[in-house]
């Protein structure tokens, strides 16, 4: 139980460290942003992985494109003009180099896909997280 509560905490604290903070800069072959651990480039023409991020706050749904180079530099798109710029990329790719991209970030890429097939698990995935780090609270509260 320990170790999933630490994978929960790092996944947690790792994906909001290189999200996109404006400015930010999107062109056809790169993307430029600040983040909280400083300005990072994602090279679009050499896409390795496309994540979608799910968290879930007062205002409802937040999603995050993660997107990985082939220099292993992530970047956390939020912005409309950050989605465009990597769906281009996506679209411009030759056949042989196509980067992993899952079912989510392609339906939330798309606009026409079911993001809800997405939100739903991952909703209760986070539920589930948070009953059982309550749990184990209150059973580590009545042992001692």
């Amino acid at each position: 139980m320990p170790g999933f509560l630490a994978l929960l905490l790092v996944s947690a604290v790792a994906n909001p460290l290189c999200e996109e903070r404006p400015p930010a800069r999107h062109t056809t072959t790169g993307s430029t942003a600040r983040t909280p651990t400083g300005v990072r480039t994602v090279d679009l023409t050499r896409l390795t992985d496309v994540r979608l991020w799910t968290t879930f706050s007062c205002g409802g749904p937040q999603r995050t494109l993660i997107v990985r180079d082939a220099h292993g530099v992530r970047l956390g798109i939020t912005t409309a003009a950050g989605r465009r710029a990597v769906r281009r990329a996506l679209e411009r790719r030759p056949a042989g180099a196509r980067p992993r991209v899952s079912r989510a970030a392609r339906a939330h890429l798309d606009g026409g896909g079911r993001p809800a097939a997405h939100t739903v698990p991952v909703f209760l995935a986070q539920v589930t997280a948070v009953c059982a780090y309550v749990f184990t609270l209150v059973r580590i509260g009545h042992a001692t």
